[in-house]
């Protein structure tokens, strides 16, 4: 998560910042600004240069495949089709 903290305390070495109610102490960056933008992330503090959006994963959306058609031999095709006589004799 990242913020845009007010400075309450800068000197050379050191700062303290405002990050939502508590007061984070770090090492100085040596600027005169009242706001500086601060990174939590897996319980540490860093200084960011500019307030970073967050990527989330892009949602994809499955799409359904068109299964190919084997194609056909005309063997294939002569035994699917029956007759009329081949459908009497095997009766």
């Amino acid at each position: 998560m990242t913020k845009e903290c007010k400075v309450l305390l800068r000197n050379q070495y050191v700062m303290v910042v405002d990050f939502d109610g508590k007061e984070i102490q770090m090492p100085s960056d040596r600027t005169d600004k009242d706001t500086v933008f601060v990174k939590y992330e897996n319980n540490r503090y860093s200084i960011t240069c500019k307030l970073e959006e967050e990527k989330k994963p892009a949602k994809v959306k499955p799409v359904s495949r068109v299964k190919k058609q084997k194609k056909v031999t005309e063997v294939e095709l002569a035994d699917d089709v029956a007759t009329d006589e081949q459908k009497d004799k095997s009766e």
